[in-house]
């Protein structure tokens, strides 16, 4: 009779492939569940008379202009949080699940928009009841065609009045019982980004110097807006070569840079070797921050600072 089989060192190497392959399956059995549950709901229910509408939104300057407009009648769920890279995010059930429940869905809608292209296109498109706004589409004002690559949008003052007024005519329609004050908070939201519009162009329009150095290009509709150059080290997601390293330290040193802006979630290697081999600083920039006028007038600040030093 057979003895028992034990296992032996070379069955034990196999082990954490085990392992790994486990943990992916229960991850991957966890996502169906919520993916089935998500079609279950694929009709959002009417809501209550005191229950508040449930909208979704991709990044949090969105779910800025979304509070805004729906004060206290709204609760959103952001898809993608500060800190981490829309590149390569994916969503947790739990977000699934939620946008399975929202009325509204504002999108990016940006052809690089990789988070919304990879993992929400086909949920979206089983959630036929789910009012959908995007920031680009079409050849509309706000489609940003001279940074076509370049999905942050948000960044840009007009992009956001234009996604603004969509989103309130959104929820009138939704909602039409309370559309006077969505209409009214947008002309105080309106008002808001016409002020922080205005003080940004007060901060930077006297600057000599117009280009900065960024890590990742994250600020091509900024720049555009307030006639800027970013000049970006990391070009289609990669790090720069060798031979791309050396260029972009002469230009810094031509240029007397003093300041490379990073981005949180992305790597941050490539700018810290110029900054070493400059004399430069490292500082972080959120495209990706809640209080959109707040933070863009501290990036205006910011940049201002930076280049009247490289002005001196």
């Amino acid at each position: 009779m057979a003895s028992a089989r034990t296992v032996s060192e070379t069955d034990q190497s196999f082990i954490p492939v085990r392992t790994s392959i486990t943990r992916s399956l229960v991850r991957v059995a966890a996502m169906l569940a919520s993916v089935s549950l998500l079609w279950t709901c694929a009709s959002p229910p009417e809501p209550s008379a005191g229950a508040k509408l449930q909208v979704a939104v991709s990044v949090p300057p969105q779910a800025f202009l979304v509070d805004r407009i729906g004060g206290d009648r709204v609760e959103v769920q952001v898809m993608v949080l500060p800190g981490t890279s829309p590149a390569v995010y994916e969503p947790s059930p739990r977000q699934l699940v939620a946008l399975s429940r929202a009325r509204l869905f504002v999108k990016v809608g940006h052809p690089h928009s990789l988070f919304e292209e990879t993992h929400l296109r086909g949920v979206l498109e089983k959630l036929p009841e789910v009012v959908v706004v995007e920031m680009v589409h079409g050849d509309g004002p706000h489609a940003g065609s001279e940074t076509e690559e370049d999905p942050h949008v948000w960044l840009s003052p007009a992009a956001m009045k234009a996604t603004a007024v969509e989103i309130a005519a959104a929820l009138a329609e939704i909602d039409p019982t309370h559309a006077d004050g969505y209409r009214e908070r947008l002309e105080e939201l309106l008002v808001e980004i016409d002020r922080t519009d205005a003080e940004i162009r007060s901060l930077l329009d006297s600057l000599v110097e117009r280009s900065f150095v960024v890590y990742h290009p994250a600020w091509g509709h900024f720049a555009r807006e307030y006639g800027l150059e970013q000049r970006a080290i990391e070009e289609e997601g990669k790090e720069p070569s060798p031979a791309q390293m050396t260029q972009l330290i002469d230009l810094a040193r031509e240029h007397d840079v003093r300041i490379i802006f990073v981005q949180e979630g992305f790597s941050q290697q490539g700018a810290r070797v110029i900054a070493n081999e400059v004399g430069a600083e490292v500082r972080a920039l959120d495209p990706l921050a809640y209080d959109w006028s707040e933070n863009l007038i501290n990036v205006a600040r910011t940049l201002r600072a930076a280049l009247a030093t490289q002005e001196n």
